[in-house]
């Protein structure tokens, strides 16, 4: 999992548009349904996000040894809102990946900052996602339904496995 996120950082602005365009490929007759099957299963086994309450993301922010904030990467690059960018609360293995692959857009903040982000972007009527690549999450990023990967690919192509709820201990 080590090798493949630091692979996914290395070129995340391509994933998000490849994830996208998969997206658009649902809508296609004949092979929408395929794709929308193999995406759904991608994100259920491989690389996917969980929606969180205020509560469950500051319990994952209280649980991290170390904390990083970085740019919401689906906002840097779709601009769909005027939303923050510095939004994305990198955790566990991404904080030892993601300050490497991109020094200097990554800033260690201390738990207090990081619960202080959570609580304005929730005012801000952003909301929370866990991300996961493989067993382990990587990233709590605080998103807006526009610009959000996930979100836009459940909502608007059907895409399951991309965005799910959170179960304790899941």
């Amino acid at each position: 999992m080590h090798h493949s996120l630091r692979l996914y950082r290395r070129y995340q602005g391509t994933f998000l548009r490849f994830y996208i365009l998969g997206g658009r490929l649902t809508r296609l007759p004949g092979v929408g349904r395929l794709v929308r099957a193999l995406a759904t299963q991608y994100g259920y086994r491989a690389h996917s996000s969980y929606t969180l309450t205020l509560a469950q993301a500051r319990q994952v922010v209280e649980g991290s040894p170390e904390v990083f904030l970085g740019p919401c990467r689906c906002r840097q690059v779709f601009h769909h809102c005027q939303a923050p960018l510095r939004a994305e609360l990198v955790i566990g293995r991404g904080a030892r990946v993601f300050p490497q692959e991109h020094p200097g857009e990554y800033e260690r903040i201390s738990q207090g900052q990081a619960l202080a982000l959570l609580e304005e972007s929730h005012r801000q009527g952003l909301f929370h996602t866990l991300m996961r690549c493989g067993a382990e999450a990587y990233a709590l990023c605080n998103c807006c339904r526009c610009c959000c990967v996930p979100t836009r690919l459940r909502s608007a192509y059907g895409i399951r496995g991309a965005l799910l709820p959170f179960k304790a201990g899941g």
